[in-house]
């Protein structure tokens, strides 16, 4: 598998949605000589974490800019950015 790299990490400090899911921040994600800005990190109720693609530019919908099909690499991204994260938010 590709090396993945946290290349920026902003937190965020969000209310919970109604689902009790909330956003905790975004990361830019580079890997396979893909960069991944705008990344976002949500931690699900039961404490949980999803790395979720950028949005596509102008769309306020749920498309994507990419997706992620490899849940190998999904993991692998999840695990980073939320160490990322970790590490920023001490």
């Amino acid at each position: 598998m590709n090396k993945i790299k946290i290349v920026g990490v902003t937190t965020a400090y969000a209310e919970a949605w109604e689902d009790g899911s909330r956003l905790v921040g975004h990361v830019d994600v580079l890997t396979g000589g893909i960069l991944m800005q705008g990344c976002i990190v949500i931690e699900r109720p039961n404490g949980s974490h999803i790395c979720i693609p950028p949005r596509v530019p102008g769309n306020r919908g749920q498309n994507r800019a990419l997706k992620f099909v490899s849940r190998d690499l999904k993991d692998a991204i999840t695990s980073a950015a939320v160490a990322a994260l970790e590490r920023l938010d001490g």
